[in-house]
């Protein structure tokens, strides 16, 4: 009798690291799709100030020759930044 509470009690040994690895999965899951839905967050008021920028009623363009190559390099930056966030979206969209 004694032996099948020593095997019973292995038994649940080996099930409760399963449990954690996998509820630590499930978290690490979340956390990753919490991270994608920031970062597209993140993609989409990026995009949303790139249509501001390009509007010249918004961004007044036209009408300061000092400001514009500004707004163009700050538009070029954007862009910029649009890619690297793209690449992090493909790179997580891929775990």
């Amino acid at each position: 009798m004694a032996e099948r509470t020593i095997e019973n009690s292995s038994d649940l040994g080996t099930s409760k690291p399963q449990e954690d690895i996998e509820k630590q999965q499930e978290a690490i899951l979340l956390e990753l799709k919490m991270i994608l839905e920031t970062v597209r967050n993140i993609d989409r008021n990026i995009v949303k100030s790139i249509e501001l920028l390009q509007d010249p009623t918004s961004t007044n363009l036209h009408k300061s020759n000092n400001n514009t190559q500004k707004d163009l390099n700050h538009n070029d930056l954007i862009k910029k930044n649009i890619e690297v966030i793209s690449d992090i979206l493909r790179m997580l969209d891929s775990l």
